[in-house]
């Protein structure tokens, strides 16, 4: 796909329902879209709604807003505001484990998004957190290492039927991913950032590391192993099918169970986790045991002698990627029935054919 360029996507398969104006923009540090940064405009909005988590937290009212939050338009969209209701919890690190059956209330609102984003900041792949501001991801993985190459994808979030979105229509970035390498010699390095889009608060939703070593350059099977147990914890599970030990290759996949309180499920628990279709490639949902969970999966594949060629670690929180779902689709409910009833206003005022 050729930088630089508009493509007009139909995702009709996607749960949102929407019509994406998705823009690639080669290697910009910035992330800018034309006159307009969806990451910028959104920032103010984050932090009001971190402000307003932290007063929870305390037990503070948290004062009403004048306005609109700064990720909406000075002038917005036909019925470019939020709806749904806030699901109450308790702060972070003090919520008692839900049970499997347990079915968490539905959240739609940018300030749940962002009041559960701001819980996840225990757990981070490579130093980039689960729940952090995209703008913020971007600049650790900067940090990083210099040479990754930054490709966002801009989003226009509208009704499938509502025709083509206007000028004023906010935007958000879908994706952002960072490259370096291309493989061969050098091996290579990618990150993909999913990101909450509008009228959420732009934070990282899921994350996906992929890393390729060329032959025989690559660290320690059994050191990389014990890294990843010493960041994560003990595993939740192993997934045995996936699980090699020969003179051949080497394989190591495990999963991640994380509750509320960010403690690694374990015994029974993590068991059952591990047998319920609740992974990073899944929906968001939350009903049940997954509706609770963040999940961390990890393989690494070595050569027979145990060293390392490629690593991959996923992972995502189900209620944060619910909670920005249901939010923006919220949004895009409202829309969609804000221009039905300007459409029905605006024919109430034509002359009908003389009967």
């Amino acid at each position: 796909m050729q930088r630089n360029s508009l493509i007009l996507l139909v995702l009709a398969s996607l749960p949102l329902r929407i019509i994406a104006v998705t823009a690639l923009i080669a290697a910009h540090p910035a992330l800018h879209a034309q006159n307009q940064n969806p990451i910028t405009a959104a920032r103010e909005a984050f932090k009001k709604a971190m402000e307003d988590a932290k007063r929870q937290a305390q037990g503070q009212a948290a004062p009403e807003p004048a306005q609109a939050g700064a990720d909406q338009p000075a002038q917005p969209a036909p019925g470019a505001t939020q709806s749904g209701t806030r699901s109450p919890a308790a702060a972070p690190g003090t919520a008692s484990v839900r049970q499997t059956g347990d079915v968490p209330a539905a959240a739609a609102s940018a300030k749940e998004t962002a009041r559960l984003a701001a819980a996840l900041a225990y757990i981070d792949v490579a130093g980039v957190k689960l729940g952090t501001p995209l703008a913020e991801a971007q600049k650790v993985l900067t940090a990083t290492n210099p040479s990754f190459r930054f490709t966002p994808q801009i989003e226009i979030p509208w009704p499938l039927r509502g025709g083509q979105p206007p000028p004023n229509a906010p935007r958000s970035v879908l994706n952002l991913n960072a490259q370096r390498g291309t493989g061969g010699a050098d091996g290579s390095e990618l990150f993909e950032l999913a990101a909450a889009v509008h009228p959420n608060p732009p934070v990282v939703i899921q994350i996906a590391r992929n890393i390729n070593y060329p032959n025989n350059s690559g660290p320690s099977f059994d050191n990389l192993v014990a890294g990843l147990r010493k960041k994560y914890g003990p595993e939740s599970a192993i997934d045995t099918a996936a699980t090699m030990n020969d003179n051949s290759f080497r394989t190591f996949a495990a999963k991640w169970f994380f509750d509320e309180r960010g403690q690694v499920l374990s015994g029974n628990l993590g068991a059952q986790a591990a047998r319920t279709p609740c992974g990073p490639g899944i929906q968001p949902t939350n009903v049940g045991l997954c509706g609770t969970l963040t999940i961390l999966h990890a393989y690494v594949g070595a050569s027979g002698a145990g060293v390392v060629n490629q690593v991959r670690v996923t992972t995502k929180s189900n209620p944060l990627e619910f909670s920005a779902h249901a939010t923006t689709q919220a949004y895009l409910r409202q829309v969609e029935q804000d221009l039905a009833r300007q459409q029905l206003q605006e024919s109430s005022q034509r002359q009908g054919p003389k009967l």
